[in-house]
């Protein structure tokens, strides 16, 4: 056995799965959650907010499939931290991990099968500073909370009215309600006022119709 794995209130393992002798020059190596509330770590058959492993000497961690985070619900596994690599004693592998609906920056991980949701604002029809982008990642089929969408109302900007949340172009009325499939932007924008005559005297002879548009 290359990793022989046990919980911390266990006795220190002496014999592999074969019953044979562990090597003296076996090292010790840590994995453990960054928080119980949001995840375990399970080695082999041993699970829990922190698992030790006797370790060969210059096992390569990543390439092991039975070292893995398990998150809790409403959580994903980010990364390890470090990377797993070749073992190593003096540090624990920490497993990280995320709540759907916590804001993210553009190039950080999020777990596998989730997606990256950005909400920004339209810099031209809504007023400057409304609304400041920001990325989220959020699980397969969530929704993104209705505190992560500022108040748009009255915010259009000068010439423009009607300010709404759209996706690829399609309006959106309530944007807490929309079920994440796939990455995904808001964008607070709104509609440009339609543009009326200069003219301050439109004149027109009884029996002409009522005119509807300026000279202009």
């Amino acid at each position: 056995d290359e990793v022989i794995p046990y919980l911390p209130d266990e006795d220190e393992p002496t014999k592999g799965s074969d019953d044979k002798p562990i090597p003296a020059d076996y090292i010790t190596v840590t994995f453990k959650s960054e928080d119980a509330a949001k995840g375990k770590v399970k080695v082999g058959a041993k699970e829990g907010t922190e698992v030790k492993a006797k370790v060969k000497p210059g096992t390569d961690l990543s390439k092991k499939t039975d070292i893995e985070a398990v998150a809790e619900k409403g959580y994903g596994f980010t990364v390890w931290a470090p990377k797993l690599g070749v073992a190593q004693a003096d540090q624990p592998y920490v497993a990280k991990f995320i709540k759907s609906g916590d804001e993210v920056k553009a190039n950080d991980p999020i777990p596998e099968g989730w997606n990256k949701v950005t909400v920004k604002q339209d810099a031209t029809s809504i007023a400057e500073n409304t609304v400041t982008e920001k990325t989220y990642a959020v699980a397969p089929k969530d929704k993104l909370a209705a505190d992560k969408f500022p108040s748009i109302e009255g915010k259009a900007a000068e010439g423009y009215e009607n300010p709404a949340w759209y996706v690829d172009g399609k309006k959106v009325d309530n944007p807490a309600d929309k079920a994440i499939t796939g990455e995904t932007t808001f964008i607070a924008k709104a509609d440009q006022k339609a543009a009326v005559t200069t003219d301050e005297v439109i004149p027109y002879l009884p029996d002409e119709d009522e005119p509807t548009k300026g000279s202009d």
